[in-house]
Parts: C-alpha cells; sequence; structure tokens
C-alpha cells in the first residue's frame, strides 16, 4: 500500500513524506502531474496534490488525474489565500481537503478516515 505526495514545495511534499513514512506507509513523491502520472501505475490508495499556487492548475487536470486513480482518494491541498472551494474540489473529484499549514495529526486524521484499513491496522489512524 502507498500513498503518492504530489507538490512543487519542497517543504510541503518532505514534510507530508516524513510523517506518513513516520508511520509505517509507503511514500512516492513528485513534484507536479507531470511526474506524477507514471507513478499512478503503482495504485497508490490515496494522492496528495498541492493545488498551491493555483495558477498551475487547471480544474481538467485534476479532474483527469482523479479519473486515473480510479478507486485511490484524491486530497487536494490548499492554503487560506486560494481561491479553491468546498465545491470546487468535489467538482473535480477530492475527497477532502488539507489546509496548510497542517498538523500530523490532522494529517494521520484525514488518511484515517479515507483508507479505514489503515487506521485499524497501523500508527496512522492514532492522533498524536
Amino acid at each position: 500500500m502507498s500513498i503518492l505526495v504530489v507538490s512543487r514545495d519542497s517543504v510541503v511534499r518532505d514534510l507530508l513524506a516524513v510523517i506518513l513514512k513516520n508511520n509505517g506507509v509507503k511514500v512516492n513523491e513528485a513534484h507536479n502531474i507531470d511526474e506524477a502520472l507514471p507513478m499512478v501505475a503503482i495504485s497508490p490508495k490515496l494522492v496528495f496534490v498541492d493545488i498551491r499556487p493555483q495558477v498551475f492548475w487547471e480544474s481538467a487536470e485534476l479532474a483527469g488525474l482523479k479519473e486515473l486513480l480510479g478507486d485511490a482518494a484524491l486530497v487536494l491541498v490548499h492554503d487560506s489565500e486560494s481561491s479553491t472551494s468546498l465545491e470546487d474540489a468535489v467538482q473535480v473529484g477530492a475527497d477532502a481537503m488539507l489546509l496548510v499549514p497542517f498538523v500530523r495529526s490532522t494529517v494521520l486524521d484525514v488518511c484515517g478516515r479515507l483508507i479505514p484499513t489503515l487506521a485499524g491496522a497501523s500508527p496512522v489512524g492514532r492522533a498524536g
């Protein structure tokens, strides 16, 4: 089981990866959608996509990614300055949104809710 983290921001990408890896999750990382597309073949259970700054992301691009992901959950990472609304996220098929800055417990809560088997089988479901 793996999780894919897509972000142009190395701090966000690295922080998510460390939180997840420290909780027993295999993490693959990509800087952008182009890098992420080949990684979809490994069938991640969940994909975090950092949509900041939003000018780089097209709704059609995100919707296309969600379609390729199949059953994998899609989490959009955004900040308070992002114009992405919950309605926008639903429109592209996102399963959740994660607000930057985030804390470990929030990341693990999102993972546990979207991948229930993780919550019971590993430390991912535990807040802390």
